[in-house]
């Protein structure tokens, strides 16, 4: 086989480039996942403190300011969850608590923590917790 010097010296130079393109790569992925986790802490905070307020998936995406099929992929990407799935914790645990430190009616813990009647929020704290509102207050939480 023949080694022509500058076939070699362009051969060498390719490969440079090819490597040079591969790590920019792969600091423009790096840069892309950074860039999505600090936009996916941004919205889990801001729906961690607005959960009671929000309408649902559409108005978390708009508060957000972006779309809410990428705001999903986001949250399938770093909690594993849909941000339905999200708030819908949010709220039931919120209620859970209230349910035990207050002494309010179940329409208005529902009302408070974002449902927008009794019976959705009964049939999905029941859902979540396997016993309707009611008797995880009566049973201390489920506790006894």
């Amino acid at each position: 086989m023949r080694h022509d010097p500058v076939t070699v010296d362009h051969a060498d130079a390719w490969v440079q480039v090819l490597l040079l393109t591969m790590q920019q790569e792969r600091e423009a992925r790096h840069d892309r996942n950074g860039a999505a986790d600090r936009q996916f802490q941004r919205c889990r905070a801001l729906i961690e403190c607005e959960f009671a307020e929000l309408a649902g998936v559409a108005d978390a995406a708009t508060r957000c300011g972006l779309h809410r099929d990428y705001l999903n992929r986001l949250f399938k990407r770093f909690a594993d969850v849909t941000v339905e799935e999200y708030l819908r914790r949010l709220r039931l645990d919120a209620a859970s608590r209230l349910l035990l430190t207050s002494n309010r009616t179940l329409a208005d813990i529902g009302e408070e923590v974002g449902y927008a009647d009794e019976f959705s929020f009964s049939k999905a704290f029941k859902r979540r917790f396997g016993r309707a509102p009611r008797h995880w207050r009566q049973s201390g939480g489920g506790l006894h």
